[in-house]
């Protein structure tokens, strides 16, 4: 009886063995390509103008490209740009980009997948975005504004009167006229204008500024530059001199006052010195 159970244990025990020897194990599939979104961010507002998409994947049988859809449709497809360590656990990482124009306001949904070396795609990432509104209709004009008149300041033509002696600078064209401002040799003044006669300019003085006129003749000054079309300007009037009034004379026919008598000296007898006395 012994024998019959110690025979039995240990044909159980060699079947145990051998199922143990044949059975196979099961592969673990690896990791899948994968896709993430980095720009726009999740219901974040873009302009309507061309933007550009940034996302990345990661594979251990590489990425071919990474397609682009917008609002299920298939947008585009572009290689990937560049490549980076993912880690022990997500292979290697893929960097890619793409320039999206939305065609009009509105809100898209964006999705992103990687392709693999073997021709697998991952799952989509995707993302959820506001376009906002057009500024303006495509064709118009942006408004234009109309400046308002502007008075552009009329120069003057470019001439200039540099003294060579010290000389006054006058109201008028003359010595008769009062002086104004002064100049000293090789001080320069612009000119604004000539007398009738020609034979002063007018300057703006050195020292103040003001109007005032110089005699042209070159021993006096010289001038410079544009100076012959001077506008001819108008003269101060004459100044009437100030005379200084005189005593009037005597009326001839008036009768002179009559002659005041000399005293004389009184004879007094007590006077010792006998002063006006006989």
């Amino acid at each position: 009886m012994k024998t019959k159970t110690t025979s039995l244990i240990t044909l159980l025990l060699g079947l145990l063995i051998s199922a143990c020897n044949g059975a196979t194990a099961t592969p673990t599939p690896g990791p899948q390509v994968q896709a993430w979104i980095d720009a726009p961010l999740p219901n974040s507002t873009v302009p309507l103008a061309t933007y550009q998409l940034v996302f990345h994947g990661t594979s251990f049988n590489g990425v071919d490209e990474f397609e682009v859809s917008v609002n299920g449709q298939v947008d585009g497809a572009v290689p990937p740009l560049a490549t980076g360590s993912g880690g022990s656990q997500q292979g290697t990482l893929f960097y890619g980009e793409y320039p999206w124009m939305p065609p009009a306001p509105g809100t898209y949904l964006i999705s992103v997948r990687a392709k693999d070396g073997q021709e697998q795609f991952g799952p989509p990432a995707e993302v959820q975005v506001q376009v906002g509104d057009v500024l303006a209709e495509v064709g118009d004009e942006p408004p234009l504004v109309q400046p308002g008149p502007t008075t552009t300041p009329e120069l003057a033509a470019s001439c200039t009167y540099t003294a060579v002696v010290n000389l006054f600078c006058r109201t008028g064209p003359g010595q008769v006229y009062p002086e104004l401002d002064s100049f000293v040799p090789d001080d320069m003044a612009d000119v604004i204008g000539i007398s009738p006669d020609g034979s002063h300019v007018q300057v703006l003085g050195p020292n103040f500024g003001e109007a005032c006129f110089v005699p042209i003749e070159e021993r006096f000054g010289l001038l410079d530059g544009t100076c012959d079309d001077l506008e001819v300007v108008s003269i101060p009037p004459t100044p009437t001199p100030t005379l200084t009034p005189t005593p009037e004379p005597a009326d001839p026919t008036s009768t002179p006052p009559p002659p005041q008598p000399t005293p004389t000296a009184t004879c007094n007898p007590l006077n010792i010195q006998g002063a006006g006395c006989p």
